[in-house]
């Protein structure tokens, strides 16, 4: 949460409370559903500011995670009171307008557990999806399709790229319609880190590309990265952005070697496999590191299943575009990508 004011209840020399002006985030845990409240909603709540408790079991340090995002404190509170509405960036407030758009659109498509998982893949929203479809995820250590993330963006990168030059448009102005079109799913999907991560790299490769196609894709990554830490130096000891960055040269590296492998399957398959395999591979160490697991059997389970979520995706875009002007065309592309995701389960 965004904060403009602290008011203390403690008297100082019988003057009252103190009031403060301040800028910052305090990461706020509540005790009340928050159900009627939207971004732009300017809020008052009540608690004690406490620091965040450090390192936890498993070795996974809390305070280290929030103060990598600008975090300090937190605040626990049981008191909502709303003071204002309509506040906020305008562009973010129409963002997620249109979320709230396509989440009702795709409850109208599809039925339950199939428009949960859909909102999940495409735009994060876990909350109306089954405790026992997650569990099943999660046992299958593919639980991070569910969270949307750098893979997301890359296989929508992926999506609009194959798209678009299909339709006969040049590169140049194919990544000039791919780049605004990422930003907006990005800010779709509430800015998580990961995303915006993904979105300013894949944003450099292509403004690198359009100023010379000759450019390694190496020197692009370093790029990329460099404007990234420029913007927040601290990310750099963040596991998010060690894992993104050693994913994406992993799969420039090793990706020509694997498609080796697959040379027998189609190109797309081929690709596909071989572009997650490399991923994986790549970043087993940091995941025994930082989880103190490496997941064998997500091995298996990813290289089958990124083909499949590229497709869903692809689909579900494809059905809320076209509900926008036809409710039965939209139907049958929904009713096709209901296969695919009974399948996931």
């Amino acid at each position: 949460m965004e904060v403009e004011k602290i008011a203390s209840k403690e008297k100082e020399n019988g003057s009252g409370k103190i009031e403060k002006e301040v800028k910052g985030k305090v990461w706020v845990i509540s005790y009340l559903p928050l159900l009627n409240y939207d971004y732009g909603d300017e809020v008052k709540v009540e608690g004690k500011l406490t620091l965040p408790k450090g390192e936890k079991e498993g070795g996974f340090n809390w305070q280290k995670y929030l103060s990598y995002q600008g975090i300090w404190v937190e605040l626990g509170t049981g008191k909502v009171e709303l003071i204002k509405r309509g506040r906020g960036n305008p562009l973010m407030k129409w963002a997620y307008r249109s979320r709230d758009r396509m989440v009702r659109l795709i409850e109208h498509l599809l039925p339950q557990p199939q428009s949960a998982i859909l909102k999940a893949i495409m735009l994060g929203d876990k909350d109306s999806l089954p405790a026992e479809v997650k569990n099943t995820f999660l046992k299958t250590g593919t639980g991070h399709i569910l969270v949307v993330s750098g893979l997301h963006v890359g296989l929508i990168l992926f999506i609009l790229l194959v798209f678009f030059r299909t339709l006969g448009l040049s590169f140049e102005l194919t990544s000039l319609l791919v780049m605004p079109l990422l930003a907006y799913y990005a800010v779709l999907t509430g800015l998580r880190p990961p995303v915006a991560r993904a979105t300013l790299m894949a944003g450099v490769g292509l403004g690198c590309l359009l100023i010379n196609r000759d450019i390694s894709p190496f020197v692009i990554l370093s790029l990329a990265a460099l404007f990234i830490l420029t913007l927040s130096p601290l990310s750099l000891f963040t596991a998010s952005f060690q894992l993104s960055f050693i994913a994406v040269g992993g799969i420039i590296y090793l990706t020509p070697y694997l498609e080796k492998r697959f040379k027998r399957l189609p190109l797309w398959l081929r690709k596909s496999f071989a572009i997650s395999l490399a991923a994986q591979l790549s970043v087993l160490p940091l995941l025994a590191f930082y989880f103190h697991q490496i997941p064998l059997i997500g091995l298996l389970t990813n290289l089958l299943i990124t083909p499949l979520v590229t497709i869903i995706l692809a689909l579900g875009f494809f059905s809320l575009a076209l509900g926008l002007i036809t409710l039965g065309g939209a139907q049958i592309i929904a009713n096709a990508n209901w296969l695919a995701l009974t399948s996931l389960l």
